[in-house]
This record gives C-alpha cells, structure tokens and sequence, in this order.
C-alpha cells in the first residue's frame, strides 16, 4: 500500500472537515469553532496521516504487525484528545465521526484487520472526544 491512498483519505477528511466548519460559521452555532481552533486539528490529522504512512510498507497482518498499527492509532488519537482539551473541545458529534473515520480507513489501508479490532472501531479505546 503506497502512501497515496492515505494522501487521498487525509485529502478527503480535510475537505469534509473544512465543509462542516464553513457551515458552522456561517450559521455562528458554536463559539469554539475557529480559524485557530481548525488549524490545530489540521495539524492533528496531517500528522496522524504522516504516522501512519511512515509505518514500514511491509506490515504482515500478524498479532505483532497488528499491535503496531494499533499503536499509531493510539498515538493519533492522544493528539487529537490533547488538541480537542487545550481549544476547548471543537471536536464535537461531526467532527468526531470524520476523524474517527479517516483513522479507521488508513489504518485498514495499511493494513489493520478492523475485524478483530471491538466495533471495528480502533479509535474508541482512546478517545475522549
């Protein structure tokens, strides 16, 4: 699995992000959605997709392959559980199911078996959002 499918799932977790956000300005429902705010979660997924593409490309879906993805996971969602607490929680209901989303996407493009992952959702253990 090359690094352009997670480009093109971070690309598209991006735009849906930046999609909702516009709306949500637009409509001034929520105080904590911001240009800053929103920055720092683009950082967030920009660098939980980089995590995930730097994973070696020849993961075997063994146990020990399969803890490793698991871990990068882990590793992006305690950034995004740290981001989401120092702005003030902006990662509500739809931001939550975009990034969650695009976790669970790239980590089973690099491999991940979501199977014999609960829920198939590697996210949940983590998440505080």
């Amino acid at each position: 699995m090359s690094g352009a499918e997670i480009d093109r799932l971070h690309a598209a977790a991006r735009k849906e992000l930046a999609e909702f956000w516009q709306m949500c300005i637009e409509d001034g429902t929520d105080e904590v959605q911001n240009l800053e705010n929103f920055a720092r979660v683009f950082e967030a997924l920009a660098d939980a997709a980089r995590w995930l593409k730097d994973l070696p490309d020849t993961l075997p879906p063994d146990t020990a392959d399969q803890a490793t993805l698991l871990s990068a996971v882990e590793r992006a969602v305690l950034r995004f559980n740290t981001v989401n607490e120092a702005c003030g929680y902006p990662i509500e209901t739809n931001e939550r199911e975009i990034i969650a989303g695009f976790l669970c996407e790239a980590a089973a493009a690099r491999g991940l078996d979501l199977d014999r992952v609960e829920h198939r959702d590697p996210t949940l253990a983590y998440r505080e959002w």
